[in-house]
């Protein structure tokens, strides 16, 4: 499907779900933030990585967006997401944390990094499907445009060593299969891409007793974005040594096809008068998630046993807050998240 007939599909989708909110039963809106990043404290995620030994990557997700209901089965919506996946070593993330302060020991340090981040703009429809009166599901649509890309891989050998003053000497060689819509590594200017893609949601419950019921929802299934084109740096790139061979680095322009991990997520809740018990597991390719939350009326509590990660919310038939954290204070948190949503039935 060319580029053109794409821009047309998105805008006219924009323009379906903004005449829409007219003839809505209902709106709403919903802002979803999260942090999780084991290897590095989130405060220092984006400068100088303090590394840590507990893990091996940094995931960062977040989905902004609004929603009109047209019945009880159909609903239209406009969302903008960013997603950033990284994953490296442990030895990388003090090498490239360090390099700048020059504070890490004398000695070698394998390298390997990988990032896989997108960020787009979406209309979506949902589609209410209640098979029985036990079970019920919905499946989601998502037409995406990308407007940021960041893929690739990144492996070699960082040294440090002395020099003949006393002095230390930091060298780094590598090779490369970089894509970008903006160059994160070398902040060279390179040409804008351009992109688009689609994602899918399902989402199934079903109540197996008055007191018991079973939810499974999928997210991002199928989430694949096609870059036509996008930047592309791939050979060898070192500091001051080649170590005995000629190191080249190769720029050119390419199309390519970005996959996304999906997020599976099942729990399990028990229900009685206004008290509630819920176990919830999540499992993504980057991260994972075990809660167990109780509940009474509209507030609630629950604990991740995986992370090691508090949560609280508060859910009432128009508004939701939710935070999780590992500790309150962002600054030494590796997990973090806040979700917000508010809804309006029309008369």
């Amino acid at each position: 499907m060319s580029q053109a007939l794409l821009s047309v599909i998105f805008l006219a989708a924009v323009f379906l779900c903004g005449s829409a909110s007219a003839q809505a039963q209902g709106a709403g809106l919903y802002f979803d933030a999260k942090l999780s990043s084991p290897a590095v404290k989130l405060d220092h995620l984006f400068d100088d990585w303090n590394a840590t030994s507990k893990g091996e990557y940094a995931y960062g997700q977040l989905k902004v967006g609004t929603w009109f209901q047209l019945n009880e089965y159909l609903t239209l919506g406009i969302e903008q997401r960013k997603y950033h996946f990284l994953d490296f070593t442990y030895e990388t993330a003090l090498f490239y944390g360090q390099l700048e302060n020059q504070n890490i020991p004398i000695g070698d340090y394998p390298l390997n990094l990988s990032v896989n981040s997108s960020n787009s703009n979406a209309v979506f429809v949902r589609y209410f499907m209640p098979v029985n009166e036990a079970f019920t599901a919905s499946v989601a649509a998502y037409l995406l445009k990308g407007s940021y890309g960041q893929i690739g891989e990144l492996s070699g050998l960082g040294s440090v060593s002395e020099s003949g003053d006393g002095s230390e000497i930091y060298t780094y060689e590598y090779s490369l299969n970089y894509l970008y819509d903006r160059n994160e590594l070398f902040e060279h200017n390179a040409p804008g891409s351009s992109g688009y893609g689609h994602s899918f949601d399902l989402f199934l419950e079903y109540q197996v007793t008055e007191n018991i019921s079973v939810n499974l929802s999928v997210e991002d299934l199928f989430h694949q974005m096609y870059w036509n084109p996008i930047n592309r740096d791939s050979g060898c790139f070192s500091r001051l040594a080649t170590i005995g061979q000629s190191c080249l680095l190769n720029t050119s322009l390419m199309r390519f096809n970005q996959s996304l991990p999906e997020s599976k997520a099942l729990s399990v809740s028990y229900a009685v008068n206004q008290y509630n018990l819920s176990v919830l597991a999540l499992d993504q390719s980057y991260h994972k998630e075990r809660w167990f939350a109780a509940g009474w009326n509209i507030y609630g509590v629950a604990y991740d046993q995986y992370n090691e990660s508090y949560k609280l919310t508060y859910e009432s038939d128009h508004l939701t807050v939710k935070w999780s954290f590992d500790d309150y204070d962002l600054n030494n948190a590796n997990n973090w998240q806040v979700t917000l949503a508010a809804n309006w039935p029309f008369e």
